[in-house]
């Protein structure tokens, strides 16, 4: 028997608690027709602002419809506004004379309210940094996170993973790598490495005609 040929007096309480997926995107399918209200639960650091009967609430009534509509697909939508509390800064840099890489790409990803990495729950953000390698992420809920920089060359900086735990600044500096012994970048130490190999190619050539030279 379908759901709209049940009389309402036989028709069971329906609740059901939902979690969020990336972007706070969430979705209940197969429910009978009728009223609903829906109640969402504030994320850690994160205030309310408004929900789908203009409420500061976080709860609000919606009609599931009897009959599909032509329009929308029968889909019923309530949307909750909420504005994160924490702040994420840090900066793209060269250790090795504290160089910034300006407009270095750079992402952050939230664990979501499990505070577990790789779960459906997971949200990125993305942005660019300026031109001293300054980023900056505002408006962010409280938790876990992974940030990582891409410079505009190709360079991947070490990750950070900052806690937001509060509406302070979190700072999340991004390190490109390092070599211990010299400390110099991968990328610069293979570029001398290069050069040193060129100059001994050249001085060997050098070398042999001396040689030659001295046989004739």
């Amino acid at each position: 028997m379908a759901p709209a040929e049940i009389s309402a007096a036989a028709l069971p309480a329906y609740s059901e608690l939902i979690t969020a997926g990336a972007y706070g995107v969430y979705r209940v399918d197969d429910i009978p027709a009728g009223e609903y209200r829906l109640v969402a639960e504030s994320a850690p650091g994160v205030r309310r602002i408004t929900d789908f009967d203009g409420g500061i609430d976080w709860s609000a009534v919606a009609d599931v419809p009897a009959v599909t509509p032509a329009l929308n697909g029968g889909i019923t939508s309530v949307n909750f506004i909420g504005q994160g509390l924490g702040t994420i800064v840090g900066r793209v840099y060269q250790p090795t004379g504290d160089l910034g890489y300006p407009y270095s790409s750079v992402r952050c990803t939230w664990f979501g309210l499990d505070g577990l990495e790789s779960t459906d729950d997971d949200w990125t953000i993305t942005t660019r940094a300026v031109v001293d390698g300054a980023y900056r992420f505002d408006y962010v809920p409280y938790g876990s996170y992974l940030c990582t920089g891409l410079t505009p060359d190709g360079g991947v900086s070490l990750p950070s993973r900052p806690e937001v735990d509060s509406s302070a600044e979190s700072w999340a500096p991004l390190p490109l790598p390092t070599i211990p012994e010299t400390g110099g970048s991968v990328g610069g130490t293979l570029q001398i490495v290069a050069m040193l190999l060129g100059l001994g190619a050249v001085l060997t050539m050098i070398g042999s005609r001396r040689i030659r030279r001295a046989v004739r």
